[in-house]
């Protein structure tokens, strides 16, 4: 309750992790070292409420990945540190190294893998096969640069059949009948379903329902 404040917070952060009412010596040294290097109280709470299990990462290990954290250029003032250490006590060294051997096979730079993640720390834990095939398709498919994929790396998360394509498939039509321009990948993918239905489909007119049949048939076949 030192920590969180609130019962309420408390309660859900259990319920996420039991563990978590077992403060143990390793768990409070954890926590110590994160005030040491300048991570705000409030930051420790929200790394105990989404991912508990990091704090309770041995302490040699969880000091070792603080330190590589700050090496990468993370502010320790920000929640981007405290995530980006959470899913660094997820993986091991090897997994790290496999990681960016292959955003490297795909022409990321060190710099950009560093960008990436971030960016988007989750992406540490995709499965490789799922970044193989979406980077296959924006890069060979859609002729979009590599790099370009390195600045919004959240798009790797997504789902290549129930988003990706099906939405590629309708703004591919659009611009070829120049009926949009200049659009963002987080306009295209990153709205929701009915924010990109009204945006880009249901305003089309008379293109609409040709367009809202492609949208659905790539849906059903990829």
């Amino acid at each position: 309750m030192s920590l969180f404040k609130s019962e309420g917070k408390l309660i859900k952060a259990v319920q996420r992790y039991p563990g978590i009412l077992v403060l143990d010596t390793v768990t409070v040294t954890n926590i110590k070292v994160l005030r040491e290097v300048g991570v705000p109280e409030w930051n420790i709470v929200k790394l105990l409420e989404r991912q508990p299990r990091a704090l309770t990462k041995k302490r040699d290990r969880f000091k070792e990945i603080v330190a590589e954290v700050k090496e990468m250029g993370f502010n320790a003032l920000t929640m981007g540190f405290v995530m980006a250490v959470a899913f660094k006590t997820c993986i091991g060294k090897s997994t790290w190294a496999k990681r960016v051997d292959l955003c490297k096979r795909w022409g990321w730079s060190d710099d950009e893998i560093l960008a990436a993640f971030g960016r988007f720390p989750q992406f540490i834990m995709l499965l490789d096969d799922n970044i193989e095939k979406t980077m296959d398709f924006f890069v060979n498919q859609m002729g979009c640069g590599s790099s370009t994929i390195a600045r919004y790396p959240a798009l790797l998360s997504l789902s290549l059949k129930k988003r990706i394509v099906p939405r590629a498939s309708v703004i591919q039509v659009l611009l070829s009948k120049c009926l949009v321009k200049q659009l963002s990948f987080q306009q295209i993918f990153y709205s929701s379903e009915e924010v990109f239905l009204d945006k880009f489909i249901l305003c089309q007119g008379l293109e609409a329902d040709e367009l809202l049949k492609l949208y659905q048939a790539k849906m059903d076949v990829v």
